[in-house]
């Protein structure tokens, strides 16, 4: 596979991509410090930050009275987008494909546009104010697995989707994953409620090692 050279996104495909992917979304402390949500890599995501942007998905749908259970779920489902969302990152960087600007407003206005979007809000937990970087991270999903697919036809299947989903965990393994355990488990594919994890190339340990 080579690395450096960019992937031909085929901008159309990526839009309907990410639409899809960002109405599909589905989708609190660490032994020496409760304030890490996730990290990747050297990258943090902070319970100060999750509460906050959890704040404005609420404000943004006028949602009040929000139970414990319900608001604890909504927490999850952000912590998820921004921990796949990163580790996009890491691997369009690894491969050497790029998403435009361009590309994401535009799929980013199309989103507003869409009435499915709206509704779609209150199920997917999507806050609007985060909307261009979820379309990004989708868009570079699907960039991922193009690449990974045309370097290898067997990969996921053959499914773009599919082979950015497998390559999470080499991702994960390669740059190392904390969860903190109030949100959950990171299994290399998805978070997944109770008990959270630090994924490292190391011997993994139930502790975020920064102190974060």
């Amino acid at each position: 596979m080579n690395n450096t050279t960019s992937s031909k996104i085929r901008p159309r495909r990526l839009a309907a991509a990410a639409l899809a992917l960002v109405l599909a979304v589905v989708i609190g402390g660490c032994a020496n410090n409760g304030n890490t949500a996730v990290r990747v890599g050297d990258k943090t995501f902070s319970m100060d930050e999750l509460d906050t942007l959890t704040n404005e998905y609420l404000d943004e749908t006028g949602q009040q009275g929000v139970d414990s259970s319900e608001l604890a779920l909504m927490r999850q489902k952000i912590a998820a987008q921004v921990l796949v969302g990163e580790i996009m990152e890491l691997a369009a960087a690894k491969l050497g494909v790029t998403v435009s600007t361009r590309q994401v407003e535009q799929t980013s206005e199309q989103l507003r546009n869409s009435e499915e979007f709206r509704q779609g809000m209150l199920t997917t937990v999507v806050p609007e104010s985060r909307l261009d970087e979820l379309v990004r991270w989708s868009l570079q999903r699907q960039a991922v697995g193009e690449e990974l697919v045309q370097a290898n036809p067997e990969a996921g299947g053959g499914d773009p989707v599919t082979a950015a989903a497998d390559y999470q965990n080499v991702i994960t393994q390669e740059y190392g994953v904390y969860v903190n355990p109030r949100l959950g488990t990171w299994s290399g594919t998805q978070l997944i409620a109770g008990g959270g994890q630090l994924v490292a190339p190391a011997d993994p340990v139930p502790a975020d090692p920064a102190g974060g």
